[in-house]
């Protein structure tokens, strides 16, 4: 694992501490049965948490909504399946199967619903409704802005089974009206 991989993790087990769940570190880390996937992993949950929450922080007034947005980014693609034809909605239901589960283990059952609510914001087809809903969906293309990323395009290659390249994702990425995440669209 390189530094700034490991610095990603840190950064994630310091926010839960910050809003005392701790005791969620290692369930989220050794449960997700994705953790190994090329791009779908641990790796690729910990960017959108950690850009989802600086943004809630930035544009939100509310801490609520901005812990609601860290664990919306830690579990929105939680046990994905990594196959590139399958339709986002199954890998959607697979992730809040995993908060759902969670939730109920650490007692979060009044951040259940608000967290599963961004958690389906993130499929690929949804229209975002709210702030909180358009960040968490930006949040979702953070990879582009990390030190790492020609990384995060060969894992997307290797997942997709296509190639993919800065030139590719910013044609994509184009198409998208970002609002929040400083992107170039």
């Amino acid at each position: 694992m390189s530094s700034v991989e490991q610095h990603r993790l840190e950064v994630v087990e310091q926010t839960l501490a910050l809003y005392d769940l701790a005791e969620l570190y290692r369930p989220w880390l050794e449960r997700n049965v994705s953790s190994e996937l090329s791009y779908h992993g641990q790796q690729h949950l910990a960017v959108v948490a950690i850009h989802a929450h600086r943004l809630a922080e930035e544009y939100l007034e509310s801490s609520d909504e901005a812990l609601y947005l860290f664990l919306a980014g830690l579990y929105h693609d939680y046990n994905h399946t990594g196959d590139a034809s399958a339709h986002d909605s199954k890998n959607i239901l697979k992730a809040l199967e995993a908060w759902r589960a969670v939730a109920h283990e650490f007692s979060l059952l009044e951040m259940l619903k608000p967290v599963a609510k961004l958690i389906m914001a993130t499929e690929h087809d949804s229209t975002p409704a709210t702030v909180a809903e358009t960040i968490i969906r930006e949040a979702d293309y953070a990879y582009v802005l990390e030190p790492d990323k020609e990384l995060w395009y060969d894992r997307l290659t290797i997942e997709l089974g296509v190639p993919v390249t800065e030139e590719s994702t910013n044609s994509y990425l184009s198409k998208l009206k970002f609002r929040y995440l400083a992107v170039k669209s």
